[in-house]
């Protein structure tokens, strides 16, 4: 038989290490904080330096793209998902009963507008045709 050949760039590779990470945070977050005394944000900075250029070599930044604002979108993209993803998991369940109408608002001419407006701006500023 044939072998499978999975070919994972670094920038793939860093959601499933930081999500694993968090999986195993959350499982063993009542030893770390609570006898050992240490913080997420602590084990978190060790955790990236181990997994980073200076330890494992698993991930490194600078070899992703010489394109820096490449770089920060791809991760600006991953934190605004994120976001979004959290806003609507805390949004209580009888919110889109009691407020649709200033959701349908805003998301039908407000956000029309706004990307009208934004698209304008870009269009001018950057000379695209």
């Amino acid at each position: 038989m044939g072998e499978i050949g999975i070919h994972v760039e670094q920038p793939q590779l860093v959601p499933a290490l930081v999500g694993g990470f968090v999986l195993i945070l959350g499982h063993c977050s009542l030893i770390t904080k609570e006898r050992l005394f240490l913080s997420e944000t602590l084990l978190a900075m060790v955790y990236g330096i181990v997994i980073g250029p200076s330890v494992l070599k698993w991930i490194d930044p600078a070899e992703w793209s010489s394109n820096d604002l490449q770089l920060t979108q791809e991760f600006s993209r991953y934190c605004l998902a994120i976001e979004v993803m959290i806003a609507g998991v805390t949004l209580p369940k009888r919110y889109l009963k009691t407020e649709w109408i200033s959701l349908l608002m805003l998301l039908l001419p407000v956000m029309t507008v706004m990307w009208i407006i934004s698209g304008s701006i870009v269009k001018v500023t950057f000379d695209m045709p």
